[in-house]
């Protein structure tokens, strides 16, 4: 089947597959479709990238979060540390 189907688009022909669908290749396409496709993967790729940013300033901004929560949880146990030391201090 795969010598016909090379056939087929060496002549421009188009070969049913297994399924008894008939298999294209790019060239088979007009030309806004061909822009079109063009288009699409101009799309993908800079979605693609878009992503790839959005993902690493997501990522920065957890670090930053975490770092303020450890920095505001030490923050918190100095309070209650000193808290426990003045109320020491006045009960005894």
């Amino acid at each position: 089947m795969d010598a016909l189907k090379h056939t087929g688009e060496a002549t421009g022909q188009q070969v049913s597959d297994k399924g008894g669908m008939k298999s294209a290749s790019l060239k088979d396409l007009c030309p806004e479709d061909k822009r079109r496709i063009a288009n699409l993967i101009k799309e993908l790729a800079r979605v693609s990238e878009e992503k790839e940013v959005t993902e690493e300033r997501l990522k920065a901004e957890q670090e930053s979060f975490e770092k303020k929560i450890r920095q505001l949880e030490e923050q918190n146990e100095l309070i209650v540390r000193e808290r426990e030391d003045i109320l020491f201090v006045f009960l005894f």
